[in-house]
């Protein structure tokens, strides 16, 4: 499990290192933590950019998430408010309102915050045959942090990526391609 607040327990697969759940849209983006994990395709498993999980956690003051296993994938991390810490390679990165961290999930690192108020986390686990290349080229192994990110842009495609997850229309896995793919966009 990446963080709490799970919903609908049922496990379905265990295929990329954890347990598939679905969840439900609560409150229209307001509860304290929403998350959402989706079942990719064989398809969209090797050959899109595609959504493992998908999430939004009120983070308390003095709050630290150790993570240890590695998952095959990426994780954003964009701070919708307040600060929020990284810390990874025995390097220990920060990041402000309107900021992004992109992580490698197969390497461990910790994350929290130190501050004295919540912090606001969005966070999107994705990955796609061609991640490893566009991380790397991003220079997020060097330094993982996207500081200027346009809010308004990032905060309508995060939606989008949301609504697609949980209604699942015709052609889901393709719009969640195309929505994950303007998400990197930003970061270049």
């Amino acid at each position: 499990m990446l963080y709490a607040g799970l919903m609908d327990r049922r496990t379905t697969s265990k295929s990329l290192g954890f347990a598939w759940h679905r969840g439900q849209i609560v409150d229209r983006f307001r509860a304290v933590n929403v998350e959402y994990y989706g079942n990719p395709s064989e398809f969209a498993l090797q050959a899109l950019n595609h959504l493992v999980a998908i999430g939004k956690a009120r983070c308390r003051p003095q709050q630290t998430i150790q993570r240890q296993h590695g998952t095959i994938g990426y994780v954003l991390h964009y701070i919708r408010r307040g600060q929020y810490w990284h810390r990874l390679k025995g390097r220990e990165f920060r990041v402000g309102a309107g900021g992004a961290c992109l992580l490698d999930m197969s390497e461990p690192f910790a994350q929290g915050n130190d501050q004295r108020r919540t912090a606001d986390l969005w966070w999107i686990c994705f990955n796609g045959p061609e991640l490893p290349r566009i991380a790397a080229r991003l220079g997020g192994d060097r330094d993982p942090v996207f500081a200027h990110i346009p809010r308004r842009r990032f905060q309508g495609l995060f939606r989008q990526l949301w609504t697609l997850a949980v209604r699942k229309p015709p052609a889901h896995e393709a719009r969640c391609h195309a929505v994950l793919t303007a998400i990197l966009a930003e970061l270049f």
